[in-house]
């Protein structure tokens, strides 16, 4: 119950710091309050506290903020936004704020394992450390952080240091009175104790004890011919001839003053703080895509002006339509297509060495030693393959379809959308080997789409989120075309399994140095053979071996950063955006 005028309660401690339980006590009082785990109210604050406006807006109603932090997206900028707490005492005279705090041993250890470690790669990867870096990173954190949060406070009836190891909740209670009148907090309050798991606890000091002992990887020299031949690929050929409304609507312009700008020329909501990264005020495929590729430039010590276009199948300069009117950064295009240069798609393409935060699972299963198994899980995305609908009239995208089964069809349209259906690749191979001895399979479908997956076309083929080191678990694994190249193939390449690779005449970054029948067994647009292949596969698990073997070498030397930094710089500079060293 809301005693005396409010107009938010903010938690700016660190996360893992019972903000679930503040949220619980609150809401039983009568508060609304939000306990985001999506990281959206953390970057609407960063980005206004960049642009100097008021944060919020879209939340009117809302009361109580915790989970101030957006960690879930790891190709973009780490967001604290509880840091902001200055500027939101500003924008917000009559808040309150609580400085949640915990036993710093218990929560270290907390945050180390948190979702079976996911949190604590993200963290190194954003540190630039190694895992075994990051009690010690987090413990200094930890205590400036509460330092200028104490000093900023000080003295001031608004402000509460609740430390949820020791504080009892009269503590909280009395300080809320004048606002909230709390009733009964809950006795969990989400924060184990070390004394509770110490086999874990141990576990983690004995482990992190282990890794300080082993040597730091030095980044050696480029392969100066990897690296030449990766960018001469990248850069493809250029065109003094062009229109830009072959660019799509995802796609941006970095001007020279520092703005981004859409395709039809008006500012991008991004902004940058001194020489902090480009933040967007929301977040959205296309400018997310936008955002992460501009931070990662700016780490390569690019410069504007440049064009993005980070959209799924890039048909410009193929088929009669133009190309762009300037060389623009693109992460998928067709065979000859001008004016468009390969870039790595971020959250895609982020490729790491073994071992290092952001890498591909190790695989520790040899190829002989997995089940005889041939894999594919993904999304329903493609369009059909003219061969395989020669009469079909219009040929659009599989989300098109997904979105008329949801509506729930006559049955004159469910035989249109099952023709069309038929010949997108995803759709005909898994309704084809699904459910066949020796092959796991299935349809992984994201919320908006899981009204369809209820249909009768395609329930039995849906399976739950799988984890995505499923290209592990057999000794073949399938690489299917989407709305372009089948986006599991690198982290497939990475493992023991073989892969059975769609020919599907997409060129990302690093198609060109993957070879048919070295790297990779080809399939046919549509995977027809798939059966055929998989027989040869059997009768030559010899050469399975060294083919598995050889795409994971050259995996390895695509996430060699001393390569990685190379070939992109290279790029740039033909580009004219970084100037080469002296």
């Amino acid at each position: 119950m809301i005693e005396a005028p409010v107009s938010r309660i903010f938690l700016i401690g660190f996360n893992r710091c019972g903000g679930a339980w503040f949220r619980d006590a609150f809401q039983a009082a009568g508060v609304r309050w939000r306990h985001d785990r999506t990281g959206e109210l953390a970057a609407d604050i960063a980005w206004h506290a960049a642009a100097g406006t008021r944060p919020l807006e879209r939340w009117p109603r809302l009361v109580g903020i915790s989970g101030l932090q957006r960690w879930n997206k790891p190709h973009l900028p780490k967001v604290e936004a509880f840091r902001h707490f200055a500027f939101l005492e500003t924008q917000f005279p009559d808040a309150l704020f609580i400085y949640n705090d915990r036993d710093p041993a218990d929560w270290i250890a907390s945050r180390f394992f948190q979702r079976e470690g996911r949190f604590a790669d993200c963290e190194a990867r954003h540190e630039g450390c190694h895992r075994r870096d990051l009690p010690q990173i987090w413990l200094k954190d930890r205590a400036a952080h509460k330092l200028r949060v104490l000093r900023h406070f000080e003295g001031n009836p608004r402000f509460l240091h609740f430390d949820l190891s020791h504080d009892p909740d009269a503590k909280l209670v009395n300080w809320a009175a004048p606002w909230v009148r709390l009733g009964e907090l809950p006795a969990d309050r989400g924060v184990e104790s070390a004394a509770r798991n110490v086999v874990q606890i141990d576990a983690l000091a004995e482990d992190l004890h282990t890794r300080a002992r082993r040597p730091r990887h030095r980044p050696g020299r480029p392969d100066s011919g990897f690296v030449d031949a990766v960018a001469a690929h990248c850069l493809g050929t250029a065109a003094e001839a062009g229109d830009n409304g072959a660019l799509s609507p995802a796609a941006a312009f970095w001007t020279p003053d520092g703005t981004i700008e859409a395709k039809l020329g008006h500012p991008l909501p991004l902004l940058r703080s001194g020489d902090g990264p480009y933040l967007a005020e929301r977040s959205d495929q296309a400018r997310d895509r936008v955002q992460a590729v501009v931070n990662g430039l700016l780490e390569l010590g690019a410069h504007p002006p440049l064009t993005i276009d980070m959209q799924d199948a890039r048909e410009a300069g193929t088929g009669g339509r133009p190309v762009p009117a300037q060389r623009t950064l693109v992460y998928n295009r067709r065979p000859g297509a001008a004016n468009l240069v390969l870039w790595p798609l971020p959250g895609y393409h982020d490729l790491a060495p073994e071992g290092r935060p952001g890498a591909f699972a190790a695989d520790e299963v040899a190829f002989e030693d997995k089940p005889d198994l041939c894999l594919w899980f993904g999304n329903l995305t493609g369009k059909p393959l003219p061969h395989l609908a020669p009469g079909l009239g219009q040929r659009r995208m599989a989300h098109h379809y997904l979105r008329e089964l949801a509506q729930g069809p006559d049955d004159a349209m469910r035989q249109q959308i099952g023709q069309a259906l038929s010949a997108v690749t995803r759709y005909r191979v898994v309704s084809r080997l699904h459910g066949r001895p020796g092959f796991e399979m299935g349809f992984v479908l994201p919320p908006k789409h899981e009204k369809a997956g209820e249909d009768r076309m395609l329930a039995h083929l849906v399976t739950r989120r799988v984890p995505d080191t499923w290209v592990q678990q057999g000794r073949y694994v399938l690489s299917l075309s989407g709305n372009d190249t089948g986006s599991n193939f690198l982290s497939a390449a990475a493992s023991n399994a073989v892969v059975l690779k769609e020919e599907d005449e997409w060129e990302l970054f690093y198609t060109a140095a993957f070879r048919p029948w070295e790297h990779y067994i080809p399939l046919a647009p549509g995977g027809d053979d798939i059966e055929d292949r998989l027989d040869w596969a059997r009768s030559h698990p010899g050469h399975c071996k060294e083919i598995a073997a050889a795409s994971r070498a050259l995996v390895a030397k695509f996430a060699a950063p001393e390569n990685r930094r190379a070939w992109m710089a290279a790029v740039l500079e033909v580009l004219g955006a970084r100037r080469a060293p002296p």
